[in-house]
C-alpha cells in the first residue's frame, strides 16, 4: 500500500475547514448562510471519495500514517488512513447519500431558528462517520465512533425545548455508552496482547493466538456494534431517535451511525473468521432482531417509527449475513439500504413538511396524498419496491443474497426466519405506502389536509436518491463490488431468489388487502384488540423492561452518589478544608507582628543550621 494521495487528505481537511468557517465566520455574521461552506465541503468529499473508489477499483489501496497521535512511555498510537475496497465502497455511498441529505436539509430546516446550529452539528456527524470509515486502527476508529455518538446526541435532542427530544437524546447516548464499553474493552485487550491496534498488524499476528482470546475480543466488538447498529437488546434507543429533525433520521439510518456497527464487524472479519461460535451468536441475534422489528413495524402508526423499525430489521439482516459468513452480502445490502432508506425517510419528511407538521405524523393524518404530492409518492413507491426486494431494483439483489447465504451457511432455524423477514418487509412498507398515499378512509384526515408538494431543494435530492435506489443493484451484479472487496462474487440461486420475491409479493398483496380491500381494518383491529396494540407498542414487554433497568441503574447511581460521594467523600473534602483553615488560624497566633520576635526566630534558625553543618561536615 502506497503513500496517500491528496484526495485522501481532502476527506478530512474539507470538513474541518468547513466547520471552522461555519463556526467562526458564518454562524456569527451570516447565520442563514452557514450551509454554504458545509455544502462546499460535501461536494469536495464526495468527489474525493468517488475518485478514490475508481482508483481502488483498478487495484490500488493505501494505508499510511499521517502523524503520531499518542505517545506515552514507549506506547504510541498513530493517526492514519486506510482506504481499501471495504472503506472505499462504503465511503462512496455515505458521501453521496450524505451530500444529497445535506441539500434536502437546506429546504427542510430553512425556517427553523436553529438553522446555523443544525448545520454545524449535522456536518460534525458527517465528518465523524468519514473519519470512522478511513481509520487504520481500532483506537482511532473508537475516537470517531464516539464522535458519531456525540453528534447524534446533539441532533436527536436538537429541539431541546421538547421534553421528549431531551429524553430520546439521553436514551440514545446512554444506551450507546453501554455498547461502547464493550468496544473499549476489546481495544484494551488488543493493546495488551499485540501492543498495537493497527488493522494490518493485528490481523497479521492472529496466527497462533489462543482461539479463546480471539473469541472474547470478537464478542466485545459485537457488543459495541449491537448498540450502534441497534441489535437486540440494545436497539431500544433507535425508535425514540425519531424525535430529531427528519434529515437527521435519514442520515442516521441510511449513511451514518447505525451502519457503523455493521462496518466494524466487516472490518474485523479476519478475527471473526477464526471465531465460529461468535459468528453463530451474531447470526442468531441478527435473525431475531430482523424478525421482531419487522413484526413491530407492521403495526406501527407513526410513519417515522415504521421506517425506524424497518432499519432495525434490515440491520439485523446485515448481521445475519455476517454471522452466516457472507461479508459480501452484508456490505452490498449496507450500500443498497443506504440509498432506499434515505429516499424513504426524505419522502416521510416531505409528507410531514407538506402537512405543515413538526416532528412526525401518524397514518391517521395522511391518506390519499398521491394526488397532492405525486412526485413524493412516486419516489416513495420506488424506494418501497427496493426495500421489499422486487426485481430489478437494488434491494432484490442484496436481500436475496442474504437469504441465499442463510441457506448455504446458517443454522436451519434461521432459514424460515429470513423468509418471514422477506415477507414482512413487503407487508410493512406497502402498508405504509397504501395508507399514506392512496385511498380515502374515514379515519384519515389527509385528503382534506391541503398538503403541498415539496419545494425543489427538497424534491431534487429525493428524486436523485430514488434513481440510485433503482440502479444501485448494478454495483453487485456487474462485478464492481466484488473487485472492490477482492472477493469472488457470490452466485445467486434462481430458485431461492424466486422464493424471496414470491414471499415479498405475498406481503405486498396482504398489505393491499388490509389497507385497500378492507380500508378500515387497520383501525378495527386496534379497537377490538387494545391489549395487542399495547403489547406491540411495548415490543412485547421489552421496552418497559429496558425502562425498569434504566430506572434501577439511575436509582443505584443516585444511591451510590449520596452514600459515598456526598455523604463520605464530600464530607472528607470538607473536613480537610476545615482542618486546614483551623490549622492556619491556630498558627496565626505565632505571628503577632512583633519585628523583634521575627529577628529572634531568624537568628535561632540560622544558628541551628550552622550547628548542623559543623557537626555533619
Amino acid at each position: 500500500m502506497g503513500t496517500l494521495p491528496c484526495a485522501a487528505h481532502g476527506l478530512l481537511l474539507a470538513p474541518i475547514a468547513a466547520l471552522a468557517a461555519a463556526f467562526f465566520v458564518f454562524h456569527r455574521f451570516w447565520p442563514k448562510k452557514t450551509h454554504w461552506p458545509i455544502l462546499a465541503s460535501c461536494g469536495v468529499v464526495t468527489a474525493c471519495s468517488w475518485w478514490l473508489a475508481a482508483r481502488v477499483l483498478h487495484g490500488e489501496a493505501w494505508d499510511d500514517t499521517l502523524f503520531q497521535w499518542i505517545a506515552v512511555s514507549g506506547f504510541q498510537v498513530e493517526f492514519g488512513m486506510r482506504i481499501d475496497g471495504l472503506s472505499a465502497s462504503v465511503l462512496a455511498m455515505v458521501t453521496l447519500v450524505g451530500t444529497l441529505i445535506h441539500v434536502y436539509a437546506v429546504g427542510y430546516m430553512e425556517e427553523d431558528p436553529g438553522f446555523s446550529r443544525f448545520f454545524m452539528y449535522f456536518h460534525l456527524f458527517f465528518f465523524s462517520m468519514i473519519g470512522l470509515l478511513v481509520s487504520n486502527n481500532y483506537v482511532q476508529l473508537y475516537g470517531f465512533w464516539e464522535g458519531v455518538g456525540l453528534a447524534s446526541f446533539l441532533l436527536i435532542g436538537f429541539w431541546y425545548d421538547r421534553e421528549s427530544a431531551r429524553a430520546a437524546a439521553w436514551k440514545a447516548f446512554l444506551t450507546n455508552r453501554i455498547g461502547d464499553m464493550g468496544f473499549l474493552l476489546a481495544v484494551l485487550l488488543l493493546l495488551s496482547r499485540f501492543g498495537t491496534t493497527r488493522f494490518d498488524e493485528v490481523f497479521a499476528s492472529l496466527q497462533g493466538v489462543d482461539a479463546r482470546f480471539i473469541a472474547v475480543v470478537c464478542a466485545l466488538l459485537f457488543w459495541g456494534a449491537s448498540a450502534k447498529s441497534a441489535q437486540f437488546p440494545l436497539h431500544v434507543w433507535l425508535p425514540d431517535a425519531m424525535e430529531g429533525p427528519t434529515p437527521v433520521s435519514a442520515l442516521m439510518h441510511a449513511a451514518t451511525m447505525v451502519t457503523a456497527g455493521v462496518f466494524l464487524m466487516a472490518r474485523s472479519w479476519p478475527m471473526l473468521e477464526r471465531a465460529p461460535e461468535i459468528r453463530l451468536l451474531i447470526a442468531c441475534v441478527g435473525g431475531g432482531t430482523a424478525l421482531g422489528a419487522a413484526v413491530v413495524a407492521s403495526m406501527k402508526k407513526d410513519i417515522k417509527r415504521i421506517l425506524a423499525y424497518s432499519t432495525v430489521s434490515h440491520l439485523g439482516l446485515m448481521m445475519l449475513a455476517i454471522g452466516c459468513g457472507s461479508v459480501y452480502a452484508a456490505v452490498f445490502h449496507l450500500i443498497t439500504h443506504g440509498f432506499f432508506k434515505a429516499v424513504l425517510f426524505l419522502c416521510a419528511g416531505s409528507v410531514i413538511h407538506g402537512l405543515g407538521s413538526h416532528g412526525t405524523v401518524t397514518v391517521d393524518e395522511t391518506g390519499g396524498l398521491a394526488r397532492q404530492m405525486p412526485w413524493t409518492a412516486g419516489a416513495f413507491f420506488v424506494g418501497s419496491l427496493a426495500l421489499a426486494g422486487i426485481p430489478p431494483l437494488s434491494g432484490f439483489f442484496s436481500k436475496d443474497l442474504i437469504i441465499d447465504s442463510v441457506f448455504e451457511g446458517g443454522p436451519g432455524l434461521l432459514v424460515p426466519i429470513a423468509l418471514l423477514v422477506a415477507a414482512g418487509s413487503g407487508f410493512y412498507i406497502f402498508r405504509m405506502n397504501f395508507l399514506t398515499f392512496y385511498g380515502e378512509r374515514a379515519e384519515q384526515s389527509g385528503p382534506s389536509a391541503h398538503a403541498h408538494e415539496a419545494p425543489a431543494p427538497m424534491l431534487l435530492p429525493v428524486l436523485a436518491l430514488a434513481a440510485c435506489s433503482a440502479v444501485a443493484g448494478v454495483a453487485g451484479t456487474s462485478g464492481f463490488l466484488s473487485r472492490m472487496l477482492a472477493v469472488e462474487e457470490p452466485h445467486m440461486s434462481a430458485g431461492k431468489a424466486a422464493i424471496g420475491v414470491g414471499l415479498a409479493c405475498l406481503g405486498i398483496f396482504a398489505a393491499w388487502v388490509w389497507t385497500t380491500a378492507k380500508p378500515s381494518w387497520d383501525w378495527a383491529w386496534r379497537a377490538s384488540n387494545p391489549g395487542l396494540e399495547r403489547a406491540l407498542d411495548a415490543e412485547f414487554g421489552w421496552q418497559p423492561i429496558a425502562s425498569c433497568v434504566a430506572r434501577f441503574g439511575a436509582s443505584a447511581s443516585g444511591w451510590l452518589a449520596w452514600r459515598w460521594d456526598i455523604a463520605r467523600w464530600d464530607a472528607f473534602i470538607g473536613s480537610v478544608a476545615d482542618s486546614t483553615l483551623g490549622l492556619g488560624e491556630g498558627l496565626s497566633g505565632l505571628s503577632r507582628g512583633l519585628l523583634n520576635e521575627y529577628l529572634l526566630w531568624i537568628l535561632a534558625g540560622s544558628a541551628a543550621l550552622a550547628a548542623v553543618t559543623v557537626l555533619c561536615f
